[in-house]
């Protein structure tokens, strides 16, 4: 896309630059399923033609990396290739230029963990580990009387498009499942974090802060007549009495049960 060029162009005025990095897939997976053995090519050719010095979005959309989309293909990586130093990049670009949304915010202590459980590399935890944990509790606060948390002016996320949220009332509910169950999981994540650290004492309060918010979520959110959860609290904290799909998937993720 060009804007603001003075002059005419035509497609011939234009030439494009291809930039690859090689990526060394390892591994293979046969099996005797089909669909099994095409699911892994395509895992494995997606890492190898979209990824360059990020992994973004997309590479002809949005063209920038977001923390879900970055959590969702770190694992794949991992399963396809020997080098994280893609995924790790990713990571510090974010840290440095994160998104709006509250959820991909606190998804960064899931995935720098991720990092190390993979790695090992206590130097590179070290390295982002104050980046990290300003970022998640600048995200949410935990209000003290009823235990859960709610964002501090970030985007809500729950899930995209909204016409995929039926029913959900995103500006009334003020704490709202989804978010409390990524912060558990990131505050979880921190924990371990500090426990590579050998920051014993940080480890302990953001292990707590993680069992309070968890079980705020499950004694003031969980139906238990019908198995699932409600999507959060208003402002004033009255139960909101509705229950999308997605707070019990989330909550079955990150062992929120």
């Amino acid at each position: 896309t060009l804007t603001g060029y003075p002059g005419t162009l035509t497609a011939q005025d234009i030439a494009g630059i291809q930039t690859s990095i090689p990526v060394t897939v390892s591994g293979s997976v046969t099996t005797s399923s089909s669909l099994l053995n095409d699911i892994s090519s395509m895992g494995r050719t997606s890492v190898t033609a979209t990824t360059s010095d990020a992994i973004t979005d997309s590479v002809t959309r949005e063209r920038r990396p977001y923390e879900g989309d970055l959590l969702i293909v770190q694992p794949l990586t991992y399963a396809t290739t020997n080098d994280v130093m893609d995924v790790r990049a990713t990571w510090n670009w974010l840290l440095a230029n994160p998104s709006q949304y509250t959820e991909y915010r606190l998804a960064a202590a899931i995935g720098v963990r991720d990092d190390y459980m993979r790695t090992a590399d206590v130097a590179y935890v070290r390295s982002v580990y104050d980046a990290v944990r300003t970022q998640v509790e600048a995200t949410v606060t935990v209000d003290s009387a009823t235990g859960l948390v709610a964002s501090n002016g970030t985007v809500d996320l729950v899930d995209w498009p909204r016409t995929e949220l039926s029913g959900y009332d995103v500006d009334g509910t003020r704490y709202k499942t989804v978010v409390n169950v990524f912060a558990v999981a990131s505050y979880e994540a921190l924990a371990d974090l500090a426990t590579a650290l050998g920051r014993t004492s940080e480890a302990t309060t953001y292990s707590r802060t993680a069992d309070l918010i968890k079980q705020a979520v499950i004694t003031r959110l969980y139906d238990s007549s019908t198995g699932t959860y409600y999507d959060g609290l208003t402002a004033r904290r009255a139960l909101v009495r509705h229950a999308a799909a997605q707070n019990s998937y989330v909550a079955l993720a990150y062992g929120v049960y």
